[in-house]
């Protein structure tokens, strides 16, 4: 994923691991996603997603860029479906076809720290790289019913 954005939220992410933020939870290595708080990656196994988001925007003439741009995916994850990945300005992330409920609920079994709220936002982090499990907005619904989020 080798955007002028990612390369940034790359360079933020290492600085802050150098300033000592620990990392949380992150999912085992042959999980679909391989979601880090800390880090804002999402594994490997989506990597060629992105890489198509990313491709589709560049495509865009400048002036008629989305600010966001998805590429679908259809693939289980632990009894619901990851639909689609996104990429915007300064955040990127996932769509699932199940309720921002059903999703903090299968992240928190699988180990990882959820809010009430969504929130999955690595503590004591200086560079405020911030992650959440919500609801999508009705522009988005087409996309899946929530998202996880995360940038800067």
């Amino acid at each position: 994923m080798a955007s002028g954005f990612l390369a940034c939220v790359a360079s933020s992410i290492r600085g802050a691991l150098l300033l000592g933020v620990s990392s949380t939870h992150v999912l085992a290595a042959d999980d679909l996603v391989q979601f880090n708080p800390a880090t804002c990656e999402f594994g490997a196994k989506l990597e060629p997603y992105y890489d198509k988001a990313i491709a589709k925007r560049q495509a865009l003439p400048a002036e008629v860029q989305e600010e966001e741009v998805s590429y679908p995916v259809d693939l289980p994850f632990h009894g619901i479906k990851v639909t689609a990945v996104f990429i915007g300005y300064e955040w990127h992330g996932i769509y699932f076809d199940a309720p921002p409920e059903q999703v903090r609920s299968l992240f928190r079994q699988l180990g990882l720290r959820v809010a009430e709220d969504g929130d999955m936002s690595a503590s004591g982090d200086e560079v405020a790289v911030t992650a959440s499990i919500i609801e999508t907005s009705d522009k988005a619904r087409q996309q899946g019913l929530s998202a996880l989020t995360c940038g800067v």
